[in-house]
């Protein structure tokens, strides 16, 4: 079933997680999150995913909220680890978005990931993003990239004010940039997504940050 949140303000911190996916046979649940104020999570994620064995549609995910924080690896995360199509990604904030950080422990990102990981069959789901200023700090991203079988999902940025992609976090001694991209993978069979944003302002410092759409065959 859905999943349906109300509040005046969310916090998820520490690993904390919402949840609604599928490991059998079946479709997951959407995950419906409306907070009047502030939303913060921490080393946290909320995800709908087809999981390894799992077979059939992931959800979607849709988050109202005023303001968003998604920090030090804090994820929503919509992807096909199994067989089947992932859901959409929709985030509609009224002010200020900011994915910044990674996980200091495994060093995923914060931020958005719609993707099909190895060993997946399927699609990923659409990236919307509306809000007034969106900022991508050290290594803060949205995604949708395949990895296994399958085509990337597009994603639409909206951000009335503007778009701030800066910094870069080393972990492990590799890099993470800020990043906004569809890729697939080596030996990859499907097409990346489509990268649309609409802006009034970016702000883009020299190579801290990514912007980009490839396909490697």
């Amino acid at each position: 079933g859905d999943i349906v949140v109300s509040a005046a303000n969310l916090n998820l911190i520490d690993g904390g997680s919402i949840s609604n996916s599928i490991s059998g046979q079946g479709n997951a649940g959407n995950i419906d999150l409306n907070i009047s104020s502030t939303t913060e999570f921490n080393t946290s994620s909320i995800f709908s995913q087809v999981g390894v064995t799992g077979v059939g549609e992931g959800g979607s995910i849709t988050l109202n909220t005023s303001n968003l924080s998604l920090l030090n690896g804090a994820q929503i995360t919509a992807g096909v680890f199994g067989t089947g199509d992932a859901g959409n990604v929709t985030i509609n904030a009224s002010g200020d978005t900011t994915f910044q950080g990674v996980d200091p422990n495994s060093g995923n990102p914060s931020g958005i990931l719609n993707n099909v990981a190895p060993g997946g069959v399927g699609d990923a789901g659409d990236t919307f993003v509306t809000t007034a200023n969106l900022s991508l700090i050290d290594g803060g991203s949205i995604t949708s990239d395949v990895f296994g079988e399958g085509n990337a999902g597009s994603i639409t940025i909206n951000a009335s004010d503007a778009v701030n992609i800066s910094g870069t976090t080393i972990f492990d001694e590799t890099t993470r940039f800020s990043r906004i991209s569809s890729n697939t993978g080596t030996d990859v069979v499907g097409n990346a997504g489509s990268v649309e944003v609409v802006i009034q302002e970016l702000m883009w410092w020299g190579m801290q940050g990514v912007l980009k759409l490839k396909q490697i065959l």
